[in-house]
């Protein structure tokens, strides 16, 4: 009786610290992409409204290998996709490669760009800029 107990305590120092080990890890890949993004240059008279990381798998059943930082970022008043666009593809290049670019409807409501530098991408979606939304992904190791 007392090896199962045994047992049992080992069993949940392992699954603590297998749960520890992950919370730091995010928390430094999380921490990677907040660097990243506060390089990015700002459009002038946005502001970070919020944040939210997800963690992202290979498969469905696969571990998790990254942590892409998602902020929600409030556009000023007046503020127009195409202006927005032009500012980040200015801004960013030479120094960020733009890899993709969506402009045109049914695929998107607003411009949609993606960069990359290295491994690190950067995806700018204003998609819900009448909403005076602008989404910028960031993932220091790609997604």
């Amino acid at each position: 009786m007392r090896g199962l107990a045994v047992a049992c305590a080992l069993l949940v120092l392992g699954v603590a610290f297998v749960a520890t080990t992950r919370d730091v890890e995010r928390e430094r890949y999380v921490a990677a992409n907040e660097a990243v993004f506060e390089e990015l240059a700002v459009y002038p008279g946005s502001h970070v409204r919020s944040t939210r990381w997800t963690a992202r798998r290979e498969g469905e059943s696969s571990p998790v290998v990254g942590y892409p930082t998602l902020y929600f970022v409030t556009l000023p008043e007046g503020a127009r996709p195409e202006a927005v666009a032009a500012f980040f593809k200015r801004e960013l290049r030479p120094e960020w490669a733009l890899v993709d670019e969506i402009t045109e409807p049914p695929y998107a409501a607003g411009p949609i760009l993606a960069f990359r530098r290295g491994e690190a991408a950067v995806g700018i979606n204003l998609e819900s800029w009448r909403g005076r939304l602008l989404e910028i992904h960031v993932d220091h190791r790609g997604a």
